[in-house]
This record gives C-alpha cells, structure tokens and sequence, in this order.
C-alpha cells in the first residue's frame, strides 16, 4: 500500500492477498506520527502507518443504516473499529495492526474487542507524554524556566486536574450534555507552581449550557466520590488534549512566551524516548507486528 487513499474492500484484498505486508491504521495524523517516529528511531522500515482520513468509507456507507452511518462517518475510532472488525470477518491472517484511544471505554466497561485492534495502554495517545522527565525537559529546553520550580507539585496540580476533568466527561457523555471550555476557570499561582481549576464556577456553567439536560443535584459528589477510587495508572484518567492544554496554560503562565498551544505541543511530541516507549505493551506489540 502506498500513501493514496484506500476503500475497505481494497484494503481486505491487499489483506488477503499480501498477508506478509505490515500495515498499522490510526484515528489521526499525530497517532501516525508517533508511530512512524518511533518506528525510524526503531531501524523498523516497511511498515505503513495508516490514518482514518486515508480510507474511504463511501461504499461501506451505502449498506449501513442511517444511524450507523451516521456514527461512523462523525467518529475515526469507530472507523479504526470496524475496519479491524471487516478484515478480521474476511481475512484468515494477516499482518495489520488498529489502534484506538482508550477514551472512557474502560470506564464504562465498552471495551471493543478483536484479533486486529489494540488500545492505547492509558487514556490516548497523548499519555505517553505524561512522565515527569519530559516535563522537566520541557520546563528547561522549551520554556528555559531556570530556578526554582517544582516540578512534582506541579505535576500533582495537573493530574487532579485532569482526573477531575475526565470523571466530569465520564458522567457527561451518558446524559448527552456538553462540556464549555474551560480556560476562564483556570488559575496559576507561581509560589507554589500549581494550577487550579475553579470546579464550582466550571459546574455552573455546565448547567447553564445544558438547560435542556438533566443534571442530578449530587453531580459534584458523584465526581468526588469517583475520584478517591485511585487508578493503576494515573494517565488511564488523563484525557491527552486536555493535559497538554492544562501543562501548557501552567507553564505559559509562569513564564509568557511567544508560542501557541499547538506549537507547544508539537514540540512536546518529540520528547517522547523510543527506548521508553518499546516498554509499553501496546508499542511492544508494534514492533513484533
């Protein structure tokens, strides 16, 4: 396969007819990059990397039903899902590889299954990020932050955060409700190098947003009480964009410099230790692919 958009039934016969040739598909353009970063920092070469916006789905429209359609066409992990589940229906073996975010799945017990997909180990793939050695080198190489600065408290300060943020998510999502921004709500103290996100003000507008959903009264409990459950792992209830977006406001805060949000968390990718990541067991299962 080369890097022209593909339909799924060419890519069942390329399955099919070229069981040996290794091919990993993703929901998005950064999922592919990591990928082929870490394969080429590997010596891995032949291997394709793959994203949803490479596959044309149009056929595959044209037989579901207008729900499933819909879904389909709003969603690329449930495109990444269902190309592993057709090749899987109609391919005896081959070497091919669909990973997905794992998102809320384990949290609402939704985990898809299949010979052909794999999830990320935590909650996507920005978590990789998530390890107190790249944050200090993006403290010193990127926002050159000299000093005093307390790295772990900060780091404490993100992941309540971000963990307050996911089960916020985890008990909006059932009731269809949507979520404001919520960068008005975030503060930044540099005594002690620690955001904090105003949950109260932040629940409020929620409700005010959602005006046609009902919100039960104990949601801040429900929140509460979900987070004194403590992960395995904390980057299984860090939601990536939303971690980069909180590290990035922190440290823009502690010292202002001329980069947007993208532009940091472009450069915060190649922090990523390839050595580090082999270790993983989604990224293990890469390279024995």
């Amino acid at each position: 396969m080369n890097d022209i958009k593909r339909n799924v039934s060419e890519i069942l016969a390329i399955c099919e007819l070229e069981p040996e040739m290794k091919n990993i598909f993703v929901e998005g353009w950064t999922d592919k990059v990591v990928i082929d970063r870490f394969l080429n920092k590997e010596h891995l070469y032949g291997v394709n990397v793959y994203p949803m916006d490479m596959v044309d789905f149009d056929e595959e429209y044209m037989t579901m039903t207008e729900q499933k359609c819909a879904r389909l066409k709003s969603c690329n992990k449930e495109k990444v899902v269902y190309l592993a589940s057709k090749v899987e229906e109609k391919v005896d073996g081959c070497r091919m590889l669909c990973i997905i975010d794992r998102d809320w799945d384990t949290l609402f017990s939704k985990e898809s299954n299949g010979r052909y997909l794999a999830y990320t180990d935590y909650n996507s793939m920005e978590s990789y990020l998530y390890r107190e050695e790249y944050i200090q080198e993006v403290v010193l190489n990127i926002f050159r932050i000299m000093g005093n600065f307390d790295v772990k408290a900060f780091m404490a300060s993100v992941e309540h955060i971000c963990r307050f943020l996911f089960h916020l998510h985890g008990l909006l999502i059932p009731l269809n409700a949507k979520m404001v921004d919520i960068d008005k709500n975030l503060t930044y103290d540099r005594q002690t190098n620690c955001c904090k996100l105003d949950e109260g003000k932040l629940i409020v507008k929620i409700i005010q947003k959602n005006t046609k959903n009902t919100i039960p009264a104990n949601f801040p409990n429900q929140i509460r009480e979900r987070m004194n459950m403590l992960p395995a792992d904390i980057r299984m209830e860090m939601v990536g964009h939303e971690m980069v977006k909180v590290l990035f406001y922190g440290l823009r805060k502690h010292k202002n410099v001329s980069m947007q949000e993208e532009d940091f968390a472009n450069a915060y990718w190649l922090c990523l230790d390839s050595c580090v990541l082999k270790e993983e067991p989604l990224f293990h299962r890469i390279l024995t692919l």
